[in-house]
């Protein structure tokens, strides 16, 4: 079996640990094992999760598209990964 893989959560740019230091185990439900270790998050993490988001939405350019434009923008991301979706679903294991 491979090693169990730590994640970090991202915001502002930028890869974080978790303030609490915490981590939970995922499971894979598909063979119910343990594949990973994500952030516990706290209130904190969330804080900057959402104040980093609202930045770049107010300051980057999504936030400036014409809703038309956002939808266009939102199809071409779900045709990406329809077209990428048995590679994004592979077991690792």
């Amino acid at each position: 079996m491979s090693e169990i893989q730590t994640y970090k959560f991202y915001a502002g740019n930028k890869w974080h640990d978790p303030s609490s230091e915490k981590y939970f185990e995922s499971e894979d439900p598909s063979i119910g094992k343990v594949w990973a270790k994500v952030p516990d998050c706290n209130e904190k993490d969330i804080n900057l999760a959402v104040s980093s988001a609202k930045r770049a939405y107010y300051d980057g350019p999504y936030g400036k598209m014409h809703p038309a434009e956002r939808g266009r923008t939102l199809t071409r991301i779900g045709d990406i990964i329809a077209k990428n979706a048995e590679r994004i679903g592979q077991n690792r294991n």
